[in-house]
């Protein structure tokens, strides 16, 4: 059942996106197919899967193959997690599960531009190391520092905690700073400079046809679809009636953002990684840390002075 959400969700996500990028620059979108297009990603799937995967003699075959494969199972993976109502799984340990994936999600990437031995798709995948390993140092802080504030790994328990105030409003700060990466590590524009059409021709999947590039474009959508829903629940609460509300404003902020604002050159990408964020981040860290560090001494005096009274 939640595979099945996920990949109806994914699919009808891009024909939401194609709808807003038209709203946003005076077009029509979508439109023609049954009504006002509802079934347009139903149409382009089937002619995705139409298409003929052909592979150049020099590429390395079962890597090649193999690689976009490995792009939608770790985009799949990442909704084991995902606090059902129901329970599905229950982790203690979620987050450092969500760090996992994220860092196992380029090597799809990876492996399908330098197998390929194409020099657009090689410049694709360096594109895609350095940019992933780069702004993970700043995600993964973000990360520690909701497990600091709320001392649990746990996204339920992370849900649960903002029962009577969204974590976004006391730190709106943090929030905007993680949205921008959470762009950035995903390779969404306007970091989306593995794929510059601009200038390498779409990058790492240049080569890819078929179901090859099916299960790459899934798993893109996939990824986003699950960052909109982790999104919602670090900076606004538990999934309740209003969780899809929330998810579906993420996604227009995404589909917004591509629509807007033009691609980053990727230099000025990795100095605002290094001499911006990462720093950022670190401040906010200790900046936490700090605040933690008092109220638990504090709470710790309060007790011995209690326990003294009593005495």
């Amino acid at each position: 059942m939640v595979l099945v959400s996920v990949l109806l969700s994914s699919g009808f996500f891009t024909l939401f996106e194609r709808k807003v990028m038209g709203s946003v620059q005076f077009r029509e979108g979508p439109s023609k197919v049954i009504v006002l297009g509802f079934f347009q990603p139903v149409i382009d799937a089937l002619k995705l899967f139409s298409k003929t995967n052909i592979s150049s003699e020099v590429s390395v075959d079962f890597v090649y193959f193999f690689s976009p494969f490995l792009t939608f199972f770790v985009s799949l993976i990442c909704w084991i997690v995902f606090p059902l109502v129901w329970g599905l799984v229950s982790w203690y340990s979620s987050m450092v599960f969500i760090l996992f994936c994220f860092s196992v999600s380029v090597y799809g990437i990876i492996f399908s531009g330098w197998f390929s031995r194409s020099k657009f798709a090689s410049l694709g995948c360096v594109r895609a190391l350095c940019q992933s390993l780069s702004y993970e140092i700043p995600l993964s802080t973000i990360l520690f520092i909701f497990m600091l504030v709320f001392s649990s790994f746990s996204l339920k328990e992370l849900g649960e905690f903002q029962e009577f105030i969204f974590f976004f409003f006391p730190f709106m700060f943090l929030s905007m700073v993680s949205f921008v990466v959470f762009l950035a590590e995903m390779n969404r524009s306007p970091f989306d400079l593995a794929e510059g059409e601009s200038e390498l021709v779409s990058g790492f999947s240049v080569e890819l046809g078929g179901a090859s590039f099916v299960a790459v474009f899934l798993g893109e959508y996939i990824s986003l679809t699950w960052i909109s829903v982790l999104v919602s629940l670090l900076f606004f609460g538990e999934v309740n009636l209003l969780f899809g509300v929330k998810v579906l404003l993420f996604m227009f902020m995404f589909a917004w953002v591509r629509s807007s604002v033009p691609r980053v050159r990727f230099d000025n990408v990795m100095i605002s990684c290094w001499l911006v964020f990462l720093p950022l981040v670190f401040v906010l860290l200790l900046l936490f840390f700090v605040v933690l560090f008092n109220q638990s001494q504090s709470t710790l005096k309060s007790r011995v002075f209690v326990k003294n009274i009593i005495e």
